[in-house]
């Protein structure tokens, strides 16, 4: 079966076993049953060539005889596959006898477009009768044994992690609330605000079955994510199964539960920290939130396990008295009383590095803030961003650096909504990561939306009951 879409390591692991994932765009040829690495080795093998591979879930790399060079490019000449060893790529059939330094390189990566995510990387290597000596740019970095006859291959285990890259143990986090549960609506209606000056409009706890795909979203572009935990409000997913989605209830993480039900995304927030068992790194989403493409973990980690911060080019709103202006500039004033530097630019709707340890360092730091948010049941007076405060001290803590990352932003909200999900398939695979956000009602249908997060993410992850 050949899917649609950008091909990657962590596509084939997460899109399903016996699945050739590759472009219709991009690729001409290959057999269906096998990922692009045991293709390639095949095709290899057939012509007497010794290779040697790995794969784990995070890289898959194939090694070829130096000599063999040549009859790698007549292998890829007839795909549409781009070698490169940067973000460029140069055709196949270019390559053979050609001076471009693409050519002469000791490693390959092969990638369905410019830009994308390499499929797979190729080094070549000295063959010795004994070893194989690796070329300086190799991510093995060390001899290996030579495979035993021309035309055998043999796994190989343990590969050096890059020392610019993150391996730390990384969780997700998600929010999720079904509005239109009549359980929840029944907890709510006690506590309905009749006031003005809090936020608790509806398309707030709207569901469109957002979290379905971003969890999709998740397990095709994220292999490295060690768990994933669901903080609601003694709600589920009706077709979440399994235990590889941990749900979390707010009466597990409050301490004091007479300030529950919450309706305030702020007031939960600021208990994410203390979820068991939850890493000391981890990323939190939002159920609108969604990866577009597949992602390392450096993209939110450094290696040392610095958080990666990004902000929006949007300034705090210093001119109307929104409950969420309000809040920012709250959440600013606090930092500039604190660390004598003030926030100027709001978040980016992103997926959000979080450290644990800061989250505990901010309740300890400021414990009368922290109770004052969690004894808010909704968005309003004197209430503030607590993932915003986080972004803020870890950046002038030395806890994390900014450093932006190809992102886009959809507001379900404008005219050209409708025109922006028809474009969704391809237009996000530009991007790590993508919102699509109901700022104040209007959106599409949900049919609408849904049919687009379904034609983006098809492939359903083996925790939903009713695919």
């Amino acid at each position: 079966m050949i899917v649609a879409g950008p091909t990657s390591v962590g596509m084939k692991r997460w899109y399903g076993r016996g699945t050739r994932v590759l472009s219709r765009a991009y690729a001409a040829v290959g057999p269906s049953e096998t990922s692009d690495a045991d293709w390639l080795i095949e095709q290899l093998q057939q012509r007497a060539v010794a290779c040697i591979s790995y794969v784990d879930g995070r890289s898959s790399i194939v090694l070829v005889p130096e000599e063999a060079r040549s009859v790698v490019v007549d292998v890829l000449r007839p795909t549409r596959w781009l070698v490169s060893d940067q973000w460029g790529g140069q055709s196949p059939a270019r390559l053979l006898g050609s001076r471009l330094p693409v050519a002469r390189s000791t490693t390959w990566d092969l990638r369905s477009r410019p830009g994308a995510v390499p499929n797979l990387r190729v080094e070549f290597w000295v063959a010795g009768a004994q070893e194989w000596l690796p070329p300086g740019e190799s991510r093995l970095a060390r001899p290996v044994p030579a495979p035993e006859g021309p035309a055998r291959k043999r796994r190989v285990a343990g590969l050096v992690p890059d020392a610019r890259a993150s391996t730390l143990p990384i969780d997700v986090v998600y929010t999720w609330v079904d509005g239109a549960d009549p359980a929840w609506l029944e907890r709510r209606r006690p506590f309905a605000p009749s006031r003005e000056g809090v936020d608790a409009s509806a398309s707030r706890y709207h569901d469109r079955d957002e979290l379905r795909y971003s969890l999709r979203s998740l397990r095709a572009n994220a292999p490295w994510v060690r768990r994933i935990f669901l903080v609601t409000d003694q709600q589920r997913p009706s077709w979440l199964t399994g235990d590889e989605v941990t749900v979390v209830d707010h009466r597990d993480l409050f301490p004091d539960l007479d300030v529950l039900p919450t309706f305030n995304s702020h007031a939960i927030e600021t208990v994410l920290h203390r979820i068991p068992d939850l890493a000391e790194h981890f990323v939190y989403f939002n159920d609108d939130v969604f990866l577009g493409r597949p992602v390392d973990a450096d993209v939110f980690f450094s290696p040392g396990g610095l958080a990666r911060l990004s902000f929006s080019k949007t300034a705090i709103d210093y001119v109307t008295e929104e409950p969420y202006a309000r809040a920012w500039r709250g959440m600013a004033d606090l930092v500039e009383q604190h660390f004598g530097a003030r926030p100027l630019q709001v978040l980016r709707h992103t997926p959000h590095p979080m450290i644990r340890s800061e989250m505990a360092f901010l309740e300890e730091e400021f414990p009368e803030e922290f109770a004052r948010i969690r004894s808010q049941r909704f968005r309003g007076e004197g209430d503030i961003p607590p993932v915003a405060l986080s972004r803020y001290t870890m950046l002038l803590r030395g806890a994390g650096f900014e450093r932006p990352y190809p992102y886009d932003y959809i507001n379900l909200s404008r005219g050209d909504a409708s025109d922006r999900l028809a474009r969704l398939p391809q237009s996000v695979r530009r991007v790590e990561a993508f919102c699509l956000n109901d700022t104040s009602g209007g959106a599409p249908p949900d049919e609408q939306v849904v049919a687009a997060l379904r034609a983006t993410f098809p492939t359903p992850a083996p925790w939903e009951a009713d695919a």
